[in-house]
């Protein structure tokens, strides 16, 4: 035998050991990853990366593992990495990218990734189903990335947020900036975390540590929040083995460890917490909104809704399939006006991720429910948002989100918004299905139904002396009235210019005094805006000083509500009331320094003089315009004249729209796209 014979034993000996190490490592990587252990799995495919760098299976596999744990940007760059070009790229590489992108709201990148991914897999591929769903929600996203945000997201930090979950954010009803909330970081290292309920409190810097609430409450199980009585002195709480099998308990928060009941007595409703019904929501001692898949829904989890009458708790009532769909609608809040829902959804109809948050106002005289609305980004993710709860100020706001830019697995974010001027300190009575059966409503005495009819009527107004007549004095105090009842009603206050009047500005004096007593009133304004008419719409000619109240938004108003205007008796009149009912645009200028109102008036002697927010400018506008297109022609034509600052803006039932709300009625006037697209 010659030596180079001799030496070929020895020279394959270090590639069988390097084909076996690679060869053993692929497979625990293969079985951690088989059982979702992608830590461990992670452990494996670095010594594989090691050995075959640039491997698109290898790096795709590791972008998978990054991905899975949160770490969102190493899994970037993992997949990133890898050349489409080269050898065959597996079908998991452009899902993941694909919720790369999605993660990052880059919604028309992930579309394209996940069609690859349906494009590159096998047809039988079990993924493909929830790929598709995937693509929709994104169809979703880019449509409410249109919005303009209604608030500010702030994710809470490593004081409050751990490794592990953070959920169901609880603010107390009695002592501002103290929250309640879940938590499963450990308490002790020998014994497996389970959700206990924790209280934290801010001080004007920072959040303190949490404090866990104490053995009498935290055990073994899993426990969290799930609301006070109307004082804040009951806490109702969750005690079970899992989220759907438990019992809902009462704490009194008695600090006499000797009085302490370690036996906290449950809490009887018609609730079935160890059947499944879950996420309740207590609104005023009286109400209760919840989730459950009990008999006769829709799918999936359903949104309940008991009442507390003198006979005991109503019969639950579902929602019914304006909130409620196939998939899952849980977690609902109920705000102080009774009448506006929030509550969260994976329907692929109305999510742009996981679960999002959505709103509805429910409607008395249609008896239904608004469709509801996304909150829109950065309230809603790729991810899952749930436990919406708004602070009894109404501005901030807590929820979970599930987000890979997080903490852990679930962490609380702070939603914070604008100041409200005024809003309902207590709890308004909360909506009632008029028309249920007789017996359901027998049950529900608390409903205050209106039992008389209710007018607002056309109010003759003074002069500059004393331009609040008693006739609009009590008509603003019925305004007060009606928005008490229906805080989301949006009024529109018309004055009209006379024969024997300076013209508009005179009528608008005196809607801006109107204003200034509702403000006195504590009336939230952003519910109110006014306008002063050219005397050629006005609907009489002869010479009456009248305002007339308009409403954006009736059908919220129960039947017993009638609001009457001034009849019309001339086509111009005729013309200004079609446009109070419908889409229009105006042109409008801003007055003050730069633009007198008396100049521009010189142009356009029949203008009109509005105000949609206090604070703003007084804007003047040539008129109504039946298109966008005609409207733009029109802000050509103002511009040249020589005054700038102008701006095209949609009114809806003689309501301004904004690109935030305009993006609601796309379906309904697809025009509203030019509005929404134009810097």
């Amino acid at each position: 035998m010659s030596r180079t014979h001799l030496l070929i034993p020895f020279l394959l000996v270090p590639f069988f050991s390097f084909s076996q190490n690679v060869g053993q490592q692929e497979k625990k990587a293969a079985a951690s990853l088989a059982e979702n252990d992608f830590q461990q799995a992670l452990y494996h495919l670095k010594i594989i990366d090691q050995k075959k760098p640039g491997d698109p299976e290898v790096l795709t596999q590791l972008g998978i593992c990054y991905y899975e744990l949160d770490m969102i940007e190493q899994a970037a760059n993992c997949l990133l990495s890898i050349k489409t070009e080269g050898p065959k790229i597996p079908a998991d590489y452009y899902l993941y990218v694909g919720k790369i992108f999605h993660a990052r709201l880059a919604f028309e990148e992930a579309i394209q990734q996940y069609k690859l991914f349906l494009k590159n897999s096998r047809k039988n591929e079990s993924r493909r189903a929830a790929v598709k769903d995937a693509i929709r929600r994104c169809a979703n996203g880019m449509m409410v990335r249109r919005q303009m945000p209604v608030g500010q997201v702030l994710l809470l930090d490593s004081t409050i947020n751990s490794p592990g979950n953070e959920w169901r954010p609880l603010p107390s009803p009695n002592r501002p900036g103290t929250v309640y909330f879940s938590s499963e970081r450990s308490r002790n290292s020998f014994a497996p975390s389970s959700f206990d309920i924790y209280r934290t409190e801010r001080n004007e810097t920072h959040w303190k540590t949490p404090l866990p609430l104490g053995l009498t409450i935290n055990t073994n199980k899993e426990e969290w929040p799930l609301g006070f009585d109307r004082q804040g002195e009951v806490l109702y709480f969750f005690r079970g083995n899992s989220v759907y099998s438990g019992d809902i308990l009462v704490d009194t928060f008695t600090e006499d460890l000797s009085r302490m009941n370690v036996v906290h007595a449950e809490f009887i409703s018609p609730l079935k917490a160890w059947e499944g019904d879950c996420d309740p929501f207590y609104y005023d001692g009286q109400t209760i909104l919840f989730a459950s898949r009990r008999e006769g829904g829709f799918g999936g989890l359903d949104i309940y809704v008991t009442k507390l009458t003198p006979t005991g708790w109503t019969n639950p009532t579902n929602l019914g399939p304006d909130i409620n769909s196939a998939y899952d609608d849980r977690w609902p809040f109920l705000d102080a006006d009774g009448r506006s829902l929030y509550f969260s959804t994976n329907d692929v109809r109305r999510s742009i991720g996981g679960s999002d948050i959505l709103k509805s106002v429910f409607l008395e005289q249609a008896q239904k429910w608004t469709p509801p609305e996304n909150l829109g980004i950065p309230f809603n993710s790729a991810a899952d948002e749930e436990c919406f709860f708004l602070s009894n100020s109404g501005n901030y706001a807590f929820f979970t989100s599930s987000r890979k830019t997080g903490f852990g697995k679930r962490d609380i974010y702070m939603a914070l918004f604008p100041a409200t001027n005024g809003g309902p300190s207590q709890p308004a009575v909360p909506f009632v299905f008029y028309k249920n059966t007789k017996e359901e409503n027998r049950q529900n005495e608390n409903a205050e139904a209106p039992s008389s009819e209710f007018v607002i009527a056309p109010m003759a107004y003074g002069n500059d002396q004393e331009p609040l007549s008693n006739e609009i004095l009590t008509g603003l105090k019925k305004i007060k009235m009606l928005l008490a009842k229906y805080p989301q009603l949006k009024i529109i206050l018309t004055g009209y210019a006379s024969q024997d009047e300076q013209g508009i500005i005179s009528v608008a004096a005196i809607l801006q005094e109107a204003v200034g007593f509702l403000k006195k009133e504590r009336i939230d304004l952003r519910q109110i805006r006014w306008q002063a008419i050219a005397r050629k719409y006005a609907p009489r000619t002869e010479g009456q000083k009248v305002v007339d109240i308009f409403l954006a938004n009736p059908e919220i108003l129960s039947e017993y509500v009638k609001v009457e205007q001034t009849p019309g008796t001339t086509f111009q009149a005729g013309f200004f009331k079609k446009t109070m009912s419908g889409l229009v645009y105006q042109v409008q200028v801003p007055t003050g320094e730069n633009v007198r109102v008396e100049e521009i008036l010189r142009f356009y002697p029949e203008g009109i003089l509005s105000q949609r927010v206090v604070g703003e400018p007084v804007y003047f506008s040539p008129g109504f315009h039946l298109s966008w297109s005609a409207a733009l022609e029109a802000e050509k034509a103002v511009r040249q004249i020589g005054f700038y600052g102008t701006r095209v803006v949609p009114l809806l039932n003689g309501w301004e729209l904004d690109k935030n709300s305009a993006a609601h009625h796309l379906h309904e006037y697809p025009e509203l796209r030019y509005f929404m697209e134009k810097e």
